[in-house]
Protein backbone atom coordinates (compact mmCIF):
# COMPACT_ATOMS: atom_id res chain seq x y z
CA UNK A 1 0.00 0.00 0.00
CA UNK A 2 2.74 2.36 0.54
CA UNK A 3 4.75 1.47 -2.26
CA UNK A 4 1.25 2.57 -4.50
CA UNK A 5 1.01 5.85 -2.44
CA UNK A 6 4.67 6.39 -3.61
CA UNK A 7 4.02 6.13 -6.93
CA UNK A 8 0.90 8.19 -7.01
CA UNK A 9 2.92 10.55 -5.03
CA UNK A 10 5.45 10.40 -8.41
CA UNK A 11 3.20 10.34 -10.61
CA UNK A 12 1.48 13.34 -9.27
CA UNK A 13 -1.75 12.27 -8.65
CA UNK A 14 -1.60 12.03 -4.38
CA UNK A 15 0.36 15.04 -2.92
CA UNK A 16 1.91 13.74 0.62
CA UNK A 17 -0.21 15.93 3.15
CA UNK A 18 1.93 18.43 5.31
CA UNK A 19 0.42 20.03 7.77
CA UNK A 20 0.33 23.53 8.17
CA UNK A 21 2.07 24.90 11.18
CA UNK A 22 0.30 28.39 10.53
CA UNK A 23 -3.22 26.99 11.00
CA UNK A 24 -4.66 27.76 14.32
CA UNK A 25 -7.74 27.06 16.95
CA UNK A 26 -8.28 30.30 17.73
CA UNK A 27 -10.99 31.75 20.03
CA UNK A 28 -11.96 34.88 18.54
CA UNK A 29 -14.79 37.82 19.09
CA UNK A 30 -16.88 37.86 15.80
CA UNK A 31 -16.86 41.72 14.70
CA UNK A 32 -20.20 41.37 13.34
CA UNK A 33 -21.86 39.61 16.55
CA UNK A 34 -19.92 40.18 19.60
CA UNK A 35 -19.82 36.86 20.59
CA UNK A 36 -16.77 34.51 21.22
CA UNK A 37 -16.69 31.68 18.66
CA UNK A 38 -13.66 29.22 18.34
CA UNK A 39 -12.15 29.30 14.31
CA UNK A 40 -9.70 27.57 12.46
CA UNK A 41 -7.52 30.41 11.46
CA UNK A 42 -5.03 30.47 8.43
CA UNK A 43 -2.42 33.23 10.50
CA UNK A 44 0.52 32.75 8.27
CA UNK A 45 -0.36 36.17 6.24
CA UNK A 46 -1.42 37.93 9.17
CA UNK A 47 1.13 40.47 10.35
CA UNK A 48 3.30 40.52 13.91
CA UNK A 49 3.88 42.87 16.74
CA UNK A 50 5.41 42.90 19.44
CA UNK A 51 4.95 45.31 22.68
CA UNK A 52 9.06 46.10 21.75
CA UNK A 53 7.39 47.67 18.67
CA UNK A 54 5.71 50.90 20.71
CA UNK A 55 7.97 50.68 23.71
CA UNK A 56 9.10 54.66 24.79
CA UNK A 57 11.99 52.91 26.37
CA UNK A 58 13.17 51.53 23.06
CA UNK A 59 15.78 52.86 21.08
CA UNK A 60 14.98 52.40 17.46
CA UNK A 61 18.13 50.16 17.07
CA UNK A 62 16.64 47.98 19.61
CA UNK A 63 13.10 47.40 18.21
CA UNK A 64 11.09 50.47 18.30
CA UNK A 65 9.12 51.32 15.01
CA UNK A 66 7.08 54.71 16.02
CA UNK A 67 8.62 57.78 17.05
CA UNK A 68 9.77 58.44 20.50
CA UNK A 69 6.43 61.05 20.25
CA UNK A 70 4.17 58.72 19.82
CA UNK A 71 5.86 55.37 21.90
CA UNK A 72 4.17 54.20 24.92
CA UNK A 73 5.91 53.42 28.40
CA UNK A 74 5.83 49.68 29.09
CA UNK A 75 3.15 48.38 26.95
CA UNK A 76 1.80 44.29 26.70
CA UNK A 77 -0.32 42.51 24.34
CA UNK A 78 -2.93 42.50 25.87
CA UNK A 79 -3.71 46.56 25.73
CA UNK A 80 -2.25 45.98 21.93
CA UNK A 81 -4.82 43.07 21.72
CA UNK A 82 -7.69 44.76 22.58
CA UNK A 83 -6.57 47.87 20.49
CA UNK A 84 -6.55 46.24 17.31
CA UNK A 85 -10.25 44.71 18.60
CA UNK A 86 -11.40 48.16 19.36
CA UNK A 87 -10.18 49.12 15.42
CA UNK A 88 -12.17 46.03 14.53
CA UNK A 89 -8.94 44.07 13.28
CA UNK A 90 -9.24 40.32 13.97
CA UNK A 91 -6.13 39.38 16.13
CA UNK A 92 -4.72 36.85 18.76
CA UNK A 93 -1.81 36.37 21.05
CA UNK A 94 0.61 34.57 20.74
CA UNK A 95 3.23 33.01 23.61
CA UNK A 96 6.34 34.11 21.14
CA UNK A 97 9.18 36.17 22.31
CA UNK A 98 10.65 39.07 20.13
CA UNK A 99 14.84 38.11 19.68
CA UNK A 100 16.33 41.36 20.81
CA UNK A 101 13.79 41.33 24.11
CA UNK A 102 13.94 37.58 25.10
CA UNK A 103 12.43 38.16 28.20
CA UNK A 104 9.22 40.08 27.61
CA UNK A 105 6.92 37.28 26.75
CA UNK A 106 4.12 37.52 24.03
CA UNK A 107 3.56 39.10 20.14
CA UNK A 108 0.01 39.76 18.73
CA UNK A 109 -0.80 38.61 15.27
CA UNK A 110 -3.24 40.77 13.10
CA UNK A 111 -4.97 39.96 10.02
CA UNK A 112 -4.59 43.50 8.64
CA UNK A 113 -5.47 42.40 4.91
CA UNK A 114 -8.78 40.22 2.98
CA UNK A 115 -7.48 37.33 0.95
CA UNK A 116 -7.81 39.97 -1.95
CA UNK A 117 -5.21 42.08 -0.28
CA UNK A 118 -7.55 45.25 0.44
CA UNK A 119 -7.12 46.34 4.01
CA UNK A 120 -10.38 45.17 6.22
CA UNK A 121 -10.17 48.92 8.00
CA UNK A 122 -9.30 51.85 5.67
CA UNK A 123 -8.22 53.83 8.44
CA UNK A 124 -5.75 51.57 9.21
CA UNK A 125 -4.29 50.29 5.41
CA UNK A 126 -0.40 49.88 7.13
CA UNK A 127 1.64 48.07 9.91
CA UNK A 128 2.29 51.69 10.57
CA UNK A 129 -0.76 53.27 10.54
CA UNK A 130 -2.10 50.48 12.87
CA UNK A 131 0.96 51.25 15.22
CA UNK A 132 0.37 54.93 15.31
CA UNK A 133 -3.14 53.79 16.23
CA UNK A 134 -2.50 51.33 18.98
CA UNK A 135 -0.11 53.87 20.26
CA UNK A 136 -3.28 56.11 20.54
CA UNK A 137 -4.96 54.04 22.38
CA UNK A 138 -3.20 52.41 24.60
CA UNK A 139 -2.75 55.14 27.11
CA UNK A 140 -6.62 54.85 27.20
CA UNK A 141 -6.79 51.82 28.02
CA UNK A 142 -8.99 50.62 30.79
CA UNK A 143 -5.88 48.84 32.69
CA UNK A 144 -4.02 51.92 32.35
CA UNK A 145 -7.06 54.50 34.13
CA UNK A 146 -7.12 51.65 36.51
CA UNK A 147 -3.65 51.87 37.48
CA UNK A 148 -3.43 55.60 37.44
CA UNK A 149 -6.56 55.77 39.49
CA UNK A 150 -5.16 53.30 42.26
CA UNK A 151 -1.60 55.70 42.45
CA UNK A 152 -2.95 58.54 42.94
CA UNK A 153 -5.12 56.97 45.59
CA UNK A 154 -2.39 55.68 47.14
CA UNK A 155 -0.30 59.04 46.66
CA UNK A 156 -3.33 60.95 48.51
CA UNK A 157 -2.73 58.52 51.36
CA UNK A 158 1.06 58.93 51.52
CA UNK A 159 0.12 62.40 51.94
CA UNK A 160 -2.50 62.10 54.20
CA UNK A 161 -0.52 60.19 56.20
CA UNK A 162 2.59 62.05 56.58
CA UNK A 163 0.72 65.18 56.92
CA UNK A 164 -0.55 63.17 59.92
CA UNK A 165 2.74 62.59 61.34
CA UNK A 166 3.96 65.86 60.93
CA UNK A 167 1.28 67.54 62.88
CA UNK A 168 1.70 64.37 65.32
CA UNK A 169 5.61 64.96 65.57
CA UNK A 170 5.25 68.50 65.91
CA UNK A 171 2.59 68.31 69.06
CA UNK A 172 5.41 65.25 70.79
CA UNK A 173 7.59 67.55 70.14
CA UNK A 174 5.69 70.77 71.81
CA UNK A 175 4.97 68.32 74.43
CA UNK A 176 8.11 66.24 74.81
CA UNK A 177 10.13 70.32 75.44
CA UNK A 178 7.74 71.39 78.01
CA UNK A 179 7.94 68.32 79.53
CA UNK A 180 11.49 69.10 80.04
CA UNK A 181 10.98 72.06 81.20
CA UNK A 182 8.55 71.39 84.21
CA UNK A 183 11.13 68.43 85.37
CA UNK A 184 14.52 71.04 84.34
CA UNK A 185 12.20 73.65 86.79
CA UNK A 186 11.71 70.87 89.66
CA UNK A 187 15.33 70.17 89.76
CA UNK A 188 16.28 73.94 89.85
CA UNK A 189 17.99 73.60 86.40
CA UNK A 190 16.01 75.90 85.21
CA UNK A 191 17.57 79.55 83.71
CA UNK A 192 18.13 81.80 86.68
CA UNK A 193 16.76 85.09 86.36
CA UNK A 194 19.22 87.69 86.44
Amino acid sequence: EREREREREREGILQPVIPDRAMVRAIMKDPKTGKQVAVDVDAKDWICLYPAYIDAKRSESKGRKVSKELAVEAPNVIEMNDSCRHLGLMSMIEDKRHPADFFVRGRIRVKLKDDKGKPLVQAVPTRKALLREICKLVPNHMSRQKANEMRLQQKAQAAAMLKGKDSSSSQAASTSSSKSNKKNKKKGKGKKKK
